[in-house]
């Protein structure tokens, strides 16, 4: 979600530290500005010159100072009583405190060709991963904001953290038969041996997954949940298999050519060993919680709804393009 904010400088006037070869025009480019809270360096009140690194396509500042900008922390979903949502978005802005701080800024809008956010932020995160391990986790302790700064300083606008839009996703169902569901599977989670251990790890893997909001991320997050409830020897899909098969009534073979758990597995090695692709669409994602959601189901000896089955039909044309298979064929 985006707010524009017009006005005055921002970030003591930030876009003088983009570097002037990434642009041709710059009346018509933007800079992408993401800043990080160092944590327990205390300022020396102006003395300290900032540390610039640059990077292809990117410049990190350490900067100690003062920093202005738009915050849009406060964007939110506000449910109805009739279940409706309303987006909240009332950019304000605001100066830290003098500190020291991690800057990241990158071109975004380029010579009138507008930015790509997903692809910006990767990247971000990728410069903040990249911080962390070499200078230390404490160098970006907290992010603080994601602006987008014209380069001619007559606007900024500023990005709250993604947000999924729930008319993508199905209804709940709160009905009684989820009590039972989730005490039974509750149940089997807290039970004090290393299967309700596994089972907890997995659930919060799962949870992770679900929190993200970058499918890539979501994915292996996903397959990892995947991995710890079902496959005890890491390599071996065939417990994913045998618990789909006894979930749907199908034999191994045909549960094989039907739900490619395997294709499912490839993309994880491309992902981790290659890293590609570098994205993902969203019916990947589901496709694979919903394999993890009839996984678990059947494991636990409980009916199953057959997740799988439904986002494998609905979703064809996106499964095949990720997956190379014909998910549509009967």
């Amino acid at each position: 979600m985006t707010g524009d904010a017009g006005g005055g400088p921002t970030s003591g006037d930030i876009t003088s530290w983009a570097p002037s070869e990434w642009f041709t025009n710059p009346a018509t480019s933007s800079i992408w500005i993401t800043a990080y809270m160092t944590a327990l360096v205390p300022s020396a009140t102006g003395t300290r010159r900032p540390l610039v690194v640059d990077l292809p396509r990117a410049r990190v500042v350490l900067f100690d100072g003062t920093l202005t900008y738009f915050d849009a922390g406060g964007a939110g979903l506000q449910p109805g009583e009739d279940g409706s949502l309303t987006a909240s978005f009332e950019p304000q802005e605001k100066t830290t405190p003098r500190g020291v701080y991690a800057v990241v800024i990158l071109p975004f809008d380029v010579d009138g060709t507008a930015g790509d956010e997903p692809a910006t932020r990767s990247k971000v995160a990728t410069i903040a991963g990249l911080i962390g391990a070499l200078v230390g986790r404490i160098a970006v302790f907290r992010k603080l904001y994601d602006n987008v700064r014209e380069m001619s300083g007559s606007r900024t606008t500023a990005f709250s953290a993604a947000m999924l839009n729930p008319g993508s996703l199905s209804l709940p169902r709160i009905d009684a038969s989820r009590v039972d569901l989730l005490r039974t599977v509750g149940g089997a989670a807290f039970i004090s041996d290393s299967g309700g251990a596994r089972l907890q790890l997995s659930l919060r893997w799962f949870d992770a997954s679900i929190q993200s909001d970058d499918n890539v991320d979501s994915f292996i997050r996903c397959w990892i949940a995947l991995e710890t409830l079902a496959m005890p020897d890491t390599t071996n899909i065939a417990p994913i298999n045998d618990a789909l098969a006894v979930g749907y009534g199908l034999s191994i073979d045909a549960v094989r050519d039907r739900f490619r758990v395997g294709r499912l597995y490839g993309l994880r090695g491309d992902i981790v060993h290659s890293g590609s692709p570098t994205a993902l669409n969203a019916a990947v994602d589901e496709y694979l919680r919903a394999i993890f959601i009839d996984t678990l189901v059947s494991l636990e000896g409980l009916p199953n709804e057959q997740r799988s089955e439904q986002i494998r039909t609905a979703s064809a044309v996106a499964l095949r393009e990720y997956l190379g298979y014909d998910f549509g064929a009967p």
